[in-house]
């Protein structure tokens, strides 16, 4: 499969355990689920790089963190807002 997807954030995992859901997604977009849950903001930014899609809730997403990322096309917030992600950096970094 040559498509990643990066699931981050610590209510991510206490909602959904094992993460059935989004693992049956994933294999039907033939993509693979890559789960990650290090708070380390340079082992963050290295495992959302070559990330096509990027579920998150509760961990700010920065312009730092959108240069990052070079292939993702697609952020799902698993909250209510979108005001801890940049707007801005995620638009000019496509």
């Amino acid at each position: 499969m040559s498509k990643r997807i990066v699931t981050v954030g610590d209510r991510v995992y206490l909602k959904f355990f094992e993460l059935d859901f989004f693992h049956k997604r994933a294999k039907e977009a033939d993509a693979d689920l890559c789960p990650f849950k290090e708070l380390d903001e340079n082992k963050f930014k290295a495992a959302i790089a070559d990330a096509d899609a990027l579920i998150v809730i509760d961990r700010p997403l920065t312009e730092e963190h959108m240069t990052a990322m070079q292939k993702c096309k697609i952020i799902l917030a698993l909250e209510v807002g979108y005001d801890f992600i940049d707007v801005k950096a995620a638009t000019e970094n496509g």
